[in-house]
């Protein structure tokens, strides 16, 4: 059986600050320390600590240390005593178990039970999403041990009581992964929670949804629309992503010529979004990768032109079809350095980037003067805020036709790497993971 303790000490420094501790905010003073494993493990790392974490140290903090240290070891000790009846139940999830490239591996954990402002739900599907790969090659801020995933749907399970007026066990439903957002800043009180310093994204920084229950602030639910199937909810997030960039951010509209750099989900979906509010010309642009598979569902979704960048020139393909002015709006979904680097080039004069994709260096070069020459707006995007999900979930029956086509495969949990790597090779679209199967 697997077991998570956190414990918080107090600190000196960082006064007046908070933090985040086990679901509750608490004064930035303080240190967390935090394991989960089997006992022999638990016990076996603590033996560890001791030798690691006194050698060497003056004889106030080796004693301070080992005070801490001997807590635990009781504590698991008296843990020990009660797992002949453990108080919750352990599930199988996906965990980043430590820092570093790779590191993932299906463990057992704890299902936490939902505090009095939260809901219990049982995950039905998570996809697989960029993130997740970024997590998995360390090239995305996490905090491990924590499980993965974050675009999920699935039921309610658990009520807490502060909120039981608002959900009801069978519920289906689709959620936010805002964790940890203060909601008193200035960006909560302008409805971005999804940028809030405080932030804990579920996922990466908060246990998440690879898994077969998730624990959630009942705040960060909302109702799956009717009529909408299970597999078309489990895109709701990248959805509201892509409306929170095409719809808010980029007040793209009927009339407009678009290029979408980038062929995967975000790209697809952005094409959507652009079919849906009228552009005249929508030119989706990828590599190889995309030929088979993805170049036609982006025809079939409204593209009007595809561009395979390793067999045609797209700053020729733009030239043609802008007359030699330049497309309106530019939408970067790719995350490739080259892509970014030609993009700004094939704007028109005060056009617009919008900027989806990760990439995976901090830094990369892009031509600074075209910004200037051009006078383009450049238009970050991350995340989703509450009302671009309220935008997207209202649409998201009318959308569901195509929704569904970006769904390529369902996989159980036991299948994770393949699924994982597949994604990587640009086989699918979209991978679903089934925590029922």
């Amino acid at each position: 059986m697997a077991i998570r303790i956190t414990k918080v000490y107090t600190r000196t420094g960082d006064q007046g600050q908070t933090a985040l501790v086990g679901g509750k905010r608490v004064p930035k003073d303080t240190a967390r320390v935090e394991a989960y494993g089997t006992l022999d493990e638990l016990n076996a790392v603590l033996g560890i600590a001791r030798v690691f974490n006194l050698e060497g140290r003056r004889r106030k903090s080796r004693d301070r240390i080992e005070g801490i240290l001997r807590q635990l070891q009781n504590e698991l000790f008296d843990l020990g005593s009660e797992l002949a009846t453990p108080k919750e139940a352990d599930m199988r999830a996906l965990v980043k178990y430590a820092p570093g490239h790779g590191h993932v591996d299906i463990r057992e954990m704890p299902v936490r039970q939902p505090e009095t402002d939260e809901i219990l739900i049982k995950v039905k599907y998570c996809g697989i999403c960029g993130t997740d790969l970024h997590i998995y090659a360390d090239e995305f801020p996490n905090t491990p041990p924590v499980i993965m995933g974050h675009e999920y749907c699935g039921t309610v399970a658990e009520v807490g009581e502060g909120v039981a007026g608002d959900w009801q066990v069978g519920d289906r439903v689709v959620g936010e992964l805002h964790t940890g957002a203060c909601g008193t800043c200035f960006l909560c009180r302008a409805g971005k929670p999804h940028i809030c310093e405080h932030k804990l994204a579920l996922g990466s920084k908060y246990d998440g949804a690879f898994a077969e229950y998730l624990t959630l602030p009942a705040w960060l639910a909302h109702r799956i629309p009717e009529g909408v199937s299970w597999e078309v909810a489990g895109l709701s997030e990248p959805f509201a992503i892509t409306t929170h960039c095409l719809v808010e951010r980029s007040n793209l509209g009927p009339g407009q010529r678009v290029l979408i750099s980038g062929a995967a989900t975000m790209g697809l979906m952005a094409t959507i979004w652009a079919s849906r509010l009228g552009a005249e010309e929508i030119i989706v642009s990828g590599t190889e990768m995309d030929a088979a598979l993805r170049f036609p569902l982006a025809r079939a979704l409204g593209a009007t032109r595809t561009v395979n960048v390793q067999q045609e020139d797209v700053r020729q393909v733009v030239s043609e079809l802008t007359e030699g002015i330049g497309v309106d709006c530019w939408v970067e979904c790719s995350g490739a350095p080259a892509a970014i680097a030609s993009g700004l080039g094939l704007l028109k004069k005060t056009g617009k980037a919008v900027l989806i994709g990760l990439v995976g260096p901090e830094t990369i070069p892009i031509p600074w003067n075209t910004l200037l020459y051009k006078e383009l707006d450049l238009v970050g995007c991350f995340s989703s805020p509450p009302s671009s999900w309220q935008k997207a979930l209202a649409v998201e029956a009318e959308e569901a036709p195509k929704l569904r086509q970006l769904v390529s495969d369902i996989i159980p949990l036991d299948a994770w790497e393949e699924g994982f790597a597949r994604m990587r090779r640009g086989e699918v679209v979209k991978i679903l993971v089934d925590l029922e199967a």
